[in-house]
């Protein structure tokens, strides 16, 4: 509904950070661009009065009284578009009802909240920034999460259909197949999760990023096949007895070797024309996947071009730590550190009884299978279409090192082609509001970007021909 990109959220947190500072604050861990930080009783009361102010201006103030609560430093376009946006909300919409689920918290050295604002037919949501002095400096709406999904139907013209992954296994699964309604001798794709515990959705909290994919690429004449991933469904077989089982086969590439049997037995499909898209570690195992299942070709979405375990390491530290107190990423960091030096020293060789260890929040088997296979030297050997595809506004795996890693090693192959798409995240999806480079972005209801499903598709049907 009411979508805005910030045009200059880096120039206001530079302001924010070195002009006006932060009251109140003593320890400060600074983290691919957030601040990790306890906010204290006192400044969560401080930031929440605020918040009541700029409530109490919504409702019976005016954009004057709004733009009164800006310090002189700061521009008034950002507050002006979200009191513009919030005169459309009301005229659509009505008056609101409530306000619920404020959330209050540290974002680059400043006060920041989220807060629902409900009315009789549609939450919205606004993100607030505010200075160390609780002046507000920055305001937008969108529609909550909530309603968003509440509105979410089945595009026209496209079926569903469940599939079992997996029958008769000791881990079925079950999946979504989603196809043009009539379509016979479809190209196919099976979509392959990344790292955690996922949906056939990939639910990434308000982003559906693999529904968005399969929507997406099925309204283009291609069937799509998502499944939830086994570590989703069965949870307890992450602590079965064996561990030395537990490695990358046991967590990605058994079920989709698997999914993909399912897929081209698809009356709708044509088995000869099945792609496997990756995203994440599903990416970077894709080739590994395709010497057991033989894809016509493959997709690698938001995957590194080094060691998984090097991007782990860079994950936990942007993603993994985001929102954690100064004290508990001090002890956390060296830990993970020291897992990485481990990790690089693992290979068959390993007693079996240090196996339960555990790296990075994976047994040893784990790595010690990932170490012996160089996924992206096995990309570049490879003959297989392979389309690799990034966005440079992903802080998980970011432009530099994977990306500029992957058009390096696949520079003068004719049969690869590597796309990075500006502004867009590592969910695919393009980047909205202040909280670009910590998670809480995920929690905008934000859709895979047309402009990659769209060329998803046509590679894909280039390729089909």
């Amino acid at each position: 509904m009411m979508r805005r990109t910030l045009r200059r959220g880096l120039a206001l947190l530079l302001v924010l950070s070195l002009v006006l500072g932060l009251s109140g604050c003593v320890e400060q861990y600074h983290n691919g661009g957030q601040t990790v930080i306890d906010m204290d009783e006192n400044t969560q009361a401080e930031v929440a009065a605020a918040v009541t102010k700029v409530n109490e201006i919504l409702a019976e103030g005016t954009l004057e009284d709004l733009l009164a609560q800006l310090p002189e430093e700061i521009e008034a376009e950002d507050v002006t578009n979200g009191w513009n946006q919030w005169e459309a909300i009301r005229k659509e919409h009505g008056e609101w009802t409530s306000t619920k689920n404020a959330d209050i918290f540290y974002y680059c050295y400043a006060g920041a909240a989220t807060v629902n604002y409900v009315f009789e037919d549609v939450t919205m949501t606004a993100d607030m920034l505010f200075t160390s002095d609780h002046q507000l400096v920055y305001l937008d709406f969108y529609e909550s999460a909530e309603s968003a999904e509440a509105e979410y139907s089945l595009p026209e013209g496209l079926v569903e259909k469940t599939v079992t992954i997996g029958e008769g296994t000791d881990y079925p699964l079950e999946g979504t197949l989603t196809y043009p309604e009539g379509g016979t001798d479809l190209p196919a794709v099976v979509l392959v999760h990344g790292i955690g515990n996922n949906d056939r959705d990939q639910t990434a909290l308000a982003t559906k990023m693999f529904r968005d994919l399969a929507n997406g690429l099925a309204e283009r004449g291609i069937a799509v096949l998502r499944y939830d991933k086994r570590t989703y469904t069965y949870p307890e077989a992450q602590t079965i007895t064996d561990v030395s089982t537990l490695t990358i086969d046991f967590q990605t590439v058994d079920d989709a070797v698997l999914a993909t049997e399912a897929l081209r037995a698809q009356d709708v499909v044509d088995p000869e024309k099945v792609y496997l898209v990756g995203h994440d570690l599903g990416g970077l195992v894709a080739p590994r996947i395709d010497q057991e299942a033989d894809y016509a070709g493959y997709v690698i979405m938001a995957s590194p071009s080094r060691a998984w375990s090097e991007a782990a390491f860079d994950q936990a530290i942007r993603y993994g730590m985001d929102g954690l107190e100064y004290d508990t990423v001090q002890y956390l960091e060296p830990m993970l550190k020291s897992d990485i030096e481990d990790i690089r020293k693992l290979d068959n060789t390993k007693e079996e009884d240090e196996w339960t260890n555990i790296l990075l929040n994976q047994y040893v088997c784990f790595w010690i299978d990932l170490n012996a296979y160089d996924y992206p030297q096995m990309v570049a050997d490879s003959d297989k279409p392979v389309l690799i595809m990034q966005g440079d506004a992903d802080y998980q795996i970011q432009t530099d090192p994977d990306y500029n890693g992957w058009t390096e090693i696949l520079s003068g192959k004719d049969n690869a082609v590597c796309k990075l798409y500006e502004g867009v995240n590592h969910m695919m999806m393009k980047t909205e509001g202040p909280f670009t480079n910590v998670s809480k972005q995920y929690e905008r209801p934000l859709h895979v970007a047309e402009e990659i499903i769209s060329d998803m598709a046509s590679w894909i049907l280039e390729q089909a021909a």
